[in-house]
């Protein structure tokens, strides 16, 4: 009479658990901090095979900016933009140079009609090296869901990524930048150096020399032989002017350099002193104060995004947005109820199995099973953030409750009631999903988030699993006779 009330009273505990992991699983884990009630788990995140996606398309770039002046060497190669009459205080015209400036120049001028994409680059091969580098892009900076793709026929790039308007504008200024970066002199217009003297960009943070409670941002560029040949004769063509109060000197203008990404000036400097080294630091504005969140932030994110363009590459051709459209999920809903049908009939069934097969035994395994896949969802939405929920993501959820129930009948076969063959039983199941094992393990370092979402959820399920059969089922004597 004991050991039934025991049995009762097990089930009935089982059962709270598994409803209570089932609530917290589905609905969230919500506490109340102030006067805020906040979700610990992480957003359930949809594919776009299930909830839709954003369908952005770039076209390219048909700007043409007439009778520009621009400096050429001798093969006609292009060496930067004349500065203009219409500059700021800090810069002069060509014409307003001195002669002994004038000289300095090494090219000719002439003016020409830029345009955004030169006809002879407008190639199917510089379609797909743009594609290629918009994929590096996106992958070194988020691990998301999207699809990319050139149109051929319109001469277009298309991509698909989740809803999501932050993500949107990433996608948007990873596409749009060419990343370019070009220093030049800032009187003359003369470019100094580009992206063919740079083997690599680096953001970086260091404390701000003029106040060291602030920090300042900075990219550091890695020069490569030819890049460190020229950053050392700029040090020493711009560098600071220094007299002594006791100095009689001619007054010489101070010239200086400045730094342009993809067009806009980061940057304008001088050298302190003469550089030997291959490391170029171009500061990012004014030094920042660290309690100011938004600031620090945005230029955290400003940093390393232009560190990450320049080091995937120049974009060969200019695009433009043409349009930003919400696509309806390909999925239709009938397809979407017959999923949720056969998993509804696949619960059914193994509860009527277990209830038929093992009478009140078999009702604690179902509860216990429910409890599984609950924590396990609960689990994995509170350690991974990035874990997107589509079919295939479904198919693992359903290995997971296949595997708990090939291991409980298992269970229930042996005649043997002991701890020694219950981790047997749990031993040999492992055996047979080693290939299940593998197959999670290299899915969950795959750089995919698809094929990372299957690995992690199978990963996961597995240990907790395993876990989980060792604290709760066994505890619950589901071997018992």
């Amino acid at each position: 009479m004991e050991e039934r009330s025991t049995k009762i009273l097990k089930a009935i505990v089982a059962f709270l658990l598994a409803i209570a992991t089932t609530i917290i699983a589905f609905t969230g884990w919500y506490t109340y901090k102030n006067g805020i009630w906040e979700d610990k788990l992480s957003k359930v995140n949809l594919g776009m095979d299930l909830e839709g996606a954003r369908h952005l398309r770039f076209i390219l770039d048909e700007t043409v900016t007439n009778g520009v002046e621009v400096y050429v060497d001798e093969e006609g190669n292009y060496k930067g933009n004349v500065i203009s009459n219409t500059t700021t205080d800090n810069t002069v015209s060509i014409d307003a140079l001195t002669e002994e400036s004038k000289e300095e120049i090494p090219y000719k001028t002439e003016k020409r009609d830029i345009k955004a994409n030169d006809e002879s680059a407008i190639t199917r091969e510089n379609f797909e090296l743009t594609k290629k580098i918009i994929q590096k892009r996106i992958n070194k900076e988020n691990n998301f869901e999207y699809n990319i793709r050139v149109d051929d026929l319109n001469k277009t790039i298309e991509i698909e990524v989740p809803n999501d308007d932050d993500l949107v504008s990433e996608i948007q200024s990873d596409v749009v930048g060419k990343g370019e970066i070009v220093v030049t002199d800032t009187d003359t217009g003369v470019i100094l150096m580009d992206n063919s003297d740079i083997k690599s960009a680096k953001a970086t943070i260091g404390t701000s020399q003029s106040d060291t409670s602030k920090v300042q941002f900075y990219l550091s560029l890695t020069l490569n032989k030819e890049g460190k040949e020229k950053f050392h004769d700029m040090s020493i063509k711009y560098k600071t002017h220094e007299h002594s109060e006791d100095e009689e000197h001619e007054e010489e203008a101070q010239k200086s350099i400045s730094v342009a990404v993809d067009g806009q000036v980061v940057c304008q400097t001088t050298f302190a002193d003469e550089m030997n080294g291959d490391i170029f630091n171009v500061f990012f504005g004014s030094p920042v104060d660290q309690t100011d969140q938004e600031t620090y932030l945005a230029f955290v994110n400003y940093s390393a995004k232009v560190a990450n363009a320049i080091n995937s590459g120049v974009l060969p051709l200019q695009l433009v947005q043409e349009s930003d459209t919400f696509i309806v999920s390909n999925t239709k809903t009938p397809s979407i109820l017959a999923t949720v049908a056969i998993c509804a009939l696949m619960v059914v069934v193994s509860f009527v199995y277990f209830l038929i097969k093992y009478k009140s035994r078999g009702l604690v395994a179902f509860i216990v099973g429910v409890g599984y896949i609950s924590t396990t969802v609960v689990l994995i939405r509170l350690i991974e953030s990035d874990v997107v929920v589509t079919f295939n993501s479904l198919l693992a959820g359903l290995a997971l409750v296949a595997i708990n129930f090939m291991f409980i009948k298992k269970l229930y076969k042996n005649s043997e009631n002991s701890n020694s063959a219950f981790f047997n039983t749990l031993v040999n199941t492992y055996i047979i999903i080693i290939p299940l094992i593998v197959i999670a393990v290299v899915f969950t370092l795959y750089n995919n988030i698809l094929l990372s979402s299957v690995g992690k959820i199978l990963f996961w399920g597995i240990l907790i699993h395993a876990l989980y059969s060792i604290i709760i089922t066994r505890t619950m004597y589901i071997t018992k006779k």
